[in-house]
């Protein structure tokens, strides 16, 4: 729902070059914190616990306001401007959260590449949607929008939760670092 709010004044064309640019810029950001995501976290010494507790806070934050969001406030029309890495590429695609995650799994298996392959999948699946956003509010509607929206919001409640749960878990087997 949000990036069509973003996109609404555009044709057609225009949103698939905004979907493939916005794609490519999270798709690096992604990439970016999984090959230096580890030597950030030992450059800043900051331990696993610390991302995965502040992952989940985040997480928690944003499920929260999937859940429960905030009446929107219209943008005059002259401030419609055409989205240019925020608040698509991040924090929409590559956010907080994923980037934490992301950090969180190059600091404990930086040469596994299943990593990877799941974040291209997951990339594929989200260009994807994107792509065809227009055509899937059209099949379903706006309110099945709205619920999907809020039940993802309960599934990401559900793994910030986790997320925490691992960091004390974490914090009681190891002690704070």
């Amino acid at each position: 729902m949000a990036y069509l709010d973003l996109v609404e004044t555009l044709n057609k064309n225009r949103r698939r070059l905004i979907v493939v640019r916005e794609m490519l810029f999270a798709l690096i950001f992604m990439l970016f914190f999984y090959y230096l995501g580890n030597f950030l976290l030992m450059a800043l010494d900051i331990g696993a616990q610390t991302v995965s507790l502040a992952g989940g806070l985040i997480l928690f934050l944003i499920a929260i306001r999937m859940i429960f969001p905030q009446s929107k406030t219209p943008q005059p029309a002259h401030e419609k401007v055409e989205p240019f890495i925020f608040p698509i590429a991040t924090p929409m695609v590559a956010g907080p959260s994923i980037l934490t995650t992301i950090m969180l799994y190059s600091y404990q298996n930086h040469t596994d590449n299943k990593v990877i392959l799941a974040i291209l999948i997951a990339w594929g699946f989200s260009i994807t949607i994107l792509f065809f956003a227009q055509n899937i509010k059209d099949l379903v509607g706006t309110r099945a929008l709205i619920a999907v929206e809020r039940l993802m919001g309960l599934l990401l409640t559900m793994m910030a939760v986790e997320m925490l749960l691992q960091g004390i878990r974490s914090l009681a087997q190891h002690g704070i670092t």
